[in-house]
């Protein structure tokens, strides 16, 4: 009985053969594509000052909850415990405070998310009285809105905030999993979202932010993603799982968009920041669990300066940290590819794709060339 050995007598990419070495050297550069465009630009963010302790005095906090900044730089802090917001200034010098506990108009009962409009009016999530109050930057009281409910214009503990270049809010009705979008004078617009997990669906809205152009960007606490719309609620991207590595959460509950159009979310029972491009590319974190200066106990709001100053309010710390970002350097340290429909490669998806598969042939012609050249032998035992 003959045995047949297949023996392939082919050019390795160290022999002399031309036209296996070029081969060879086309799938080498073909496996090192992908490589090339990971790379990335990590930022460092370093600690840089802070201000608040617990109590009810000028100045200090009792689970502060949501930050906001107005044109001229001062903040103001929401706090579940006061029933009241606080205004500083951007250095943490106490300027005023308004609000008490109660129902009537300018009370509270659990102030959560809060957000200030381009002529300085401050509009705040009062959540278990179920509406929308909004102020001028004094505390004086303009407006409400809102009743417990689950239809148009109606709440079931709103939680976060919101307001666009064109003076619309958005709002973050927490419990019925949906936003809703309405004019600066309380007029209902459009709303989205249902309970699920689904794309455009929600498990309980934490904030809501908007940016330059428009988009909507939502934290999806309970699953553990930020989803990205168009200002009417078409879905558009999202991007995040349970978890502690770059790009995963555990229970986000607020995000802020800097002038950049960089996304910040508070990372909430990881005890961190994450910074975001606007289409989910991961870009920095920091923070870790305890109460020494650059450490979070579960925060929550957060505020961008137009230096890039990021204010974050470190909720069961009683206190407001501000960090900045150092100068970042290249790296090549993979990031989470985010599930959406977006690409940041300099180079569009179609036609890197056109390249590879032109290299491919021109590969694969070497390797036919060199095949006749080596053919397979047979070799009969």
């Amino acid at each position: 009985m003959k045995k047949h050995t297949i023996t392939i007598k082919c050019c390795s990419l160290l022999s002399n053969c031309r036209g296996c070495r070029i081969a060879s050297l086309i799938v080498l550069f073909l496996l090192l594509l992908p490589i090339s465009g990971s790379l990335a630009q990590i930022q460092t963010y370093e600690y840089s000052l802070q201000w608040g302790s617990t109590g009810s005095g000028n100045g200090q906090f009792e689970r502060p909850w949501g930050i906001a900044i107005d044109g001229e730089g001062n903040f103001y802090v929401t706090e579940l415990g006061n029933a009241r917001v606080q205004k500083f200034s951007n250095s943490g010098v106490f300027l005023g405070s308004w609000g008490s506990f109660g129902v009537d108009a300018g009370k509270f009962y659990q102030p959560r998310g809060i957000a200030v409009d381009s002529s300085g009016n401050v509009y705040i999530a009062d959540m278990i009285n179920a509406r929308i109050q909004k102020f001028s930057g004094n505390g004086s009281f303009l407006i409400k809105w809102g009743s417990e409910g689950e239809g148009n214009g109606q709440f079931s503990h709103p939680d976060g905030v919101a307001v666009d270049s064109l003076g619309n809010v958005y709002v973050a009705d927490t419990w019925n999993h949906r936003i809703q979008k309405f004019t600066s004078n309380g007029k209902f617009l459009v709303k989205w979202g249902t309970f699920g997990s689904g794309n455009g669906q929600f498990n309980f809205t934490g904030n809501v932010a908007v940016d330059s152009d428009g988009s909507v960007y939502v934290a999806d606490t309970w699953n553990h993603r930020i989803q990205k719309f168009s200002n009417n609620g078409t879905f558009i991207a999202k991007w995040g799982s349970r978890g502690d590595g770059d790009g995963q959460f555990r229970n986000p509950c607020s995000a802020k968009v800097d002038i950049s159009g960089n996304l910040y979310v508070a990372d909430k029972l990881n005890h961190r920041v994450q910074k975001f491009s606007n289409n989910g590319t991961f870009l920095a974190k920091w923070g870790t669990f305890g109460s020494e200066k650059g450490q979070f106990y579960s925060p929550w709001g957060i505020a961008i300066d137009t230096s890039g100053g990021v204010y974050v309010v470190d909720t069961y710390n009683d206190r407001i940290e501000k960090f900045t970002t150092m100068a970042p350097a290249p790296t090549t340290s993979p990031s989470p590819t985010p599930n959406n429909t977006e690409n940041d490669s300099p180079l569009p998806v179609e036609a890197l794709g056109a390249v590879a598969v032109l290299i491919l042939l021109i590969a694969l012609t070497f390797f036919m060339r060199n095949r006749q050249k080596h053919p397979f032998a047979i070799k009969e035992t």
